[in-house]
């Protein structure tokens, strides 16, 4: 399993995304940031066992990350973002682009 014995940010973490649509199209999106099970920084530390039997720190089950993950989860895709033009809005733990 690839990244799973290495300490990367971005492996661990993720965003699960709500569209809010009207006759035109898409009128926003909503980034919900999630952890599975390892912090969401350079050193990625596990924050908890999720697997069973012989491999009892197997990670991947995802969950609303905590405030600390949720902002770089957020502030990463907010960088990542800009570069195309793109603005979103951190507001009250979840990533806001309106469109």
């Amino acid at each position: 399993h690839p990244g799973m014995e290495a300490a990367r940010e971005v492996w661990w973490s993720s965003a699960l995304v709500r569209l809010t649509m009207d006759e035109k199209g898409v009128r926003e999106i909503r980034l919900h940031p999630v952890e599975t099970g390892r912090n969401a920084d350079r050193e990625a530390a596990i924050l908890r066992p999720t697997g069973k039997a012989g491999h009892p720190r197997t990670e991947g089950r995802p969950r609303r990350a905590d405030a600390g993950n949720a902002e770089r989860i957020l502030t990463r895709i907010q960088r990542l973002s800009e570069p195309f033009g793109v603005t979103v809005a951190i507001e009250d733990g979840v990533g806001i682009i309106r469109l």
